[in-house]
């Protein structure tokens, strides 16, 4: 559908309710109510989907609500590996949200880097952002990538103030 900019925010988000995005949510969503500790597995959302795309009912229209991954790294998590999982990574993210709040830096330059890293890492994961799969080559190569870089930094930094 095309915006045409007279819509206030209630009605967008209705019609989100309906998107590919929207219905592979509802069977993230649904997935993690029925499991909710430890989830359902690792790579298991697209295993799992169809009997939760029935009972959401969103197998119906021209999008249905199965897919690999559900296209946000907070539901997958959610639903995969439950609050176990999103304790896991939200511990990590704020772990690096302390760090980059509290370090002192001899060094600008490590200072600039250090705080592009960490935003370009919280990046990957804004809550309301649509993403590939934590798990997928990509998305977690990049994490890595990006985290040991942070590490990098956060060691150069302690090594120049000694």
């Amino acid at each position: 559908k095309k915006y045409n900019g007279n819509k206030n925010i209630i009605d967008v988000l209705k019609e989100a309710k309906d998107s590919p995005w929207g219905k592979h949510y509802q069977v993230a969503w649904a997935m993690f109510l029925d499991k909710p500790i430890n989830g359902h597995g690792y790579n298991s959302f697209q295993i799992k989907c169809k009997k939760y795309e029935e009972i959401t009912n969103t197998n119906t229209g021209n999008f249905k609500g199965c897919s690999r991954h559900p296209h946000n790294a907070f539901l997958e998590i959610l639903a995969e590996q439950g609050l176990v999982g999103l304790l896991i990574l939200n511990i990590i993210i704020f772990y690096i949200l302390k760090k980059i709040l509290t370090l002192k830096f001899n060094n600008q330059d490590i200072k600039i880097k250090f705080i592009l890293l960490g935003v370009l890492f919280l990046c990957f994961y804004f809550p309301l952002k649509p993403t590939g799969s934590l798990f997928s080559v990509w998305l977690g190569s990049m994490t890595f990538f990006v985290y040991s870089f942070y590490l990098f930094f956060l060691d150069k930094n302690k090594s120049i103030k000694s």
